[in-house]
């Protein structure tokens, strides 16, 4: 249960901070593109929120358990978010963000995998293009972090499995 107090905790402290950004970007006025892209990132914070707080979606105890969902959800929401997120910020926060993005697309993806990116390039990226890679470079390493987490979410369930199949054949 502790597990659980502080995952809801982790989601719910995220999503404070990105309403909490996404004021300060709405406060120094937006064109109309950005208001709908603000719009998308509060839906996402708010449905993010809800499955940290398991009000949606409502699946059994057991099953929401077993396969993580309101986790899932409410992680997915808030990478959503944050990856909308970009379109929102100034030149300089936007540089801000590159740092951040390479450690995470660094440790999630295989070293070989295309999708690498220099940061000697990312610098020489004018502001639009670079708010469309570093948009990109997020959702595909949020993405990878979400398939390693099912992947040892299987493992875990397996392994629970196996040990039941095992003391029912043995006990």
């Amino acid at each position: 249960m502790v597990e659980k107090r502080v995952r809801v905790q982790n989601a719910t402290v995220a999503a404070l901070a990105l309403e909490t950004q996404l004021n300060a970007v709405v406060a120094r006025g937006l064109t109309p593109e950005q208001k709908a892209t603000a719009a998308g990132v509060s839906e996402f914070l708010d449905r993010a929120n809800a499955a940290a707080y398991g009000t949606a979606p409502k699946p059994w105890a057991l099953v929401r358990w077993w396969r993580g969902t309101l986790v899932d959800q409410a992680h997915q929401n808030l990478h959503a978010a944050r990856a909308l997120m970009v379109d929102l910020l100034d030149t300089t926060e936007l540089e801000a963000e590159v740092p951040r993005t390479l450690a995470r697309i660094q440790s999630a993806p295989h070293r070989e995998d295309p999708r690498q990116i220099d940061r000697d390039k990312l610098a020489a990226l004018p502001p639009a293009k670079l708010r469309v890679v570093l948009r990109r470079s997020i959702e595909d390493g949020y993405a990878a972090a979400d398939r390693q987490h099912e992947r040892l979410r299987s493992l875990r369930n397996i392994v629970l499995l196996s040990a039941l199949l095992i003391a029912v054949l043995v006990g």
